[in-house]
């Protein structure tokens, strides 16, 4: 009776997760709501912004959603752009936010029919600092309609840096990309005029991160064609002290030419720094990433940050934590009509902790671009855009991590055997150190297998799916026909989750609906 109790015990807990699932982030839902980019604060608040279509495809505007530390909405979204947004291709807003929760953001927009680089300061509360405020100056670019992607990075005490692609020419034909950037004080002054930090060959997509004194390098993708020798796409970075004066001239992170769509950096406030990149053929790339500590040195070589390098995978999003640690969000598939966002933590050394995984649980269409954030207590969180979820097209979901807490007895993210095993050893063993007591009542029991167990697992499919023996419920019967299926490729009953094999991930989906009425 004891042991029939534990079983219900746990599929009730695994009814009522404690971990909840992405929520919605955009309030308005008519088109498409785009490009996520999120900031974290010291106390754990957040705030998402994005690119909307929602007063029409042709008049988009830059929204933003403030959150508190529980993921609970902070006020209504908020429109932040005040004149028309620019971006032409795959172009969104950039956040950037102090230790306080002060906020700037950056977009590419229009200013008398010019595309330039817009920004926007916000103190922590949400009130507007300033109001919109054009920082490029169109010192080196001259044709009017030349500036896409951009960047920030900010201190923990406020001051910025933004960067900037943008087209060195007379018109769209005759010229070249380049990255720019300018930095600014925590008041908001400008502190150097715009500069440019590409050297030779065509730039494009710049990321850039600022260690705690203010010091910052830029990456981006350098493009060779005829007349800029050698032909292919590769990495470039540069770094930069703290008042816009460089430190080193153009340097080579990637060696061999190959096709890379995306690159991004993060840097903690000792100025060690992680470069992550999608690279290798244009249908089936991977994601790569390199070490350094702050002095610029290699401190690991390339290594494939995905652990599946079958599949393809792209527009990796990174973020450093202050002990070295390093978290890693990418899509996958990357260039295919679906796929899911997927996640990876790294220690200091770039040893991998625990597996990577599916962060989002809504595993149906197309889920892309992420962006994650990461604040000085390792608390993070990582925004994305997801297909048909909120009714319309794309919208902007997001999640906070850890995603478990208590439970996670072996510090890998994860809440699975792993934990159980510690609860089940101490729950034989009392005289051993309390550990799994989750309730804190110095005794580890079945109200601790429970604790344990609301953190186990989250939905990903309607209970239909998992009525393997379809009657109408989930029951041991389905139980038994994905056991006896499982880790059988192309089995014939179990395969819950349509990837051609019977697996824990089929587990999961069935312990979640185990009580379900399928009817």
């Amino acid at each position: 009776m004891k042991y029939c109790y534990f079983l219900f015990l746990f599929m009730v807990s695994v009814m009522t997760i404690a971990c909840k699932a992405e929520f919605q982030v955009n309030t308005s839902t008519y088109k498409d709501q785009e490009f996520p980019a999120v900031a974290i604060d010291a106390n754990n608040n957040f705030v998402v912004v994005w690119r909307s279509e929602h007063a029409g495809i042709f008049n988009k505007s830059i929204m933003g959603q403030r959150f508190s530390s529980d993921g609970s909405k902070i006020g209504s979204e908020f429109q932040l752009s005040t004149s028309q947004v620019g971006g032409r291709i795959n172009h969104g807003p950039v956040i950037g936010m102090d230790s306080s929760g002060n906020f700037v953001v950056v977009w590419p927009g229009y200013r008398n029919d010019e595309e330039h680089i817009i920004a926007r300061r916000y103190d922590t509360n949400g009130l507007a600092l300033s109001g919109e405020f054009v920082v490029s100056t169109n010192k080196y670019a001259q044709y009017d309609n030349g500036h896409l992607g951009c960047s920030i990075s900010m201190t923990p005490s406020g001051d910025f840096v933004i960067v900037w692609e943008a087209w060195h020419g007379d018109d769209d034909h005759n010229g070249h990309w380049g990255i720019y950037g300018r930095c600014y004080n925590a008041a908001g002054v400008a502190i150097t005029d715009e500069f440019k930090i590409t050297q030779i060959f065509h730039g494009k997509d710049p990321d850039v991160a600022m260690d705690g004194s203010g010091d910052f390098v830029v990456v981006w993708r350098r493009e060779g064609s005829t007349g800029y020798p050698p032909s292919g796409t590769y990495v470039a970075m540069r770094r930069y002290n703290s008042d816009g004066t460089p430190k080193t001239g153009e340097l080579w992170v990637t060696e061999s030419f190959n096709w890379s769509n995306s690159s991004t950096i993060s840097m903690n406030s000792s100025g060690n720094y992680i470069i992550s990149y999608d690279w290798g053929n244009w249908q089936d790339p991977n994601v790569y990433a390199q070490l350094y500590d702050p002095n610029g040195t290699l401190h690991s070589e390339a290594f494939m940050v995905n652990a599946d390098p079958n599949s393809s995978h792209g527009s990796p999003a990174s973020a450093m934590l202050n002990n070295g640690e390093f978290l890693i969000a990418w899509n996958s598939p990357a260039v295919w009509n679906d796929g899911d966002i997927m996640l990876r933590r790294f220690d200091k050394d770039a040893n991998s902790v625990g597996e990577q995984t599916v962060f989002n649980t809504y595993l149906q269409s197309v889920q892309r671009y992420p962006d994650i954030a990461v604040n000085s207590s390792g608390n993070y969180v990582i925004a994305w855009q997801s297909d048909e979820l909120d009714g319309d097209d794309y919208g902007i979901f997001c999640d906070i991590g850890p995603k478990v807490c208590c439970a996670d007895f072996d510090d890998n993210l994860y809440v699975n055997l792993r934990d159980f095993a510690y609860l089940a050893e101490e729950w034989l063993d009392q005289d051993v150190e309390l550990l799994a007591d989750l309730v804190d009542d110095n005794i580890v029991d079945e109200l601790d297998l429970g604790a344990l167990s609301e953190q186990w697992l989250e939905p990903c499919y309607k209970c239909g799916k998992a009525d393997v023996h379809v009657d109408g419920q989930i029951n041991f019967k389905d139980y038994a026909i994905l056991v006896n299926n499982l880790s059988k490729f192309a089995p014939k009953g179990g395969d819950i989750t349509g990837d051609l094999m019977v697996d824990t991930n089929d587990l999961r989906v069935l312990l979640f609906h185990w009580l379900s009425d399928c009817k």
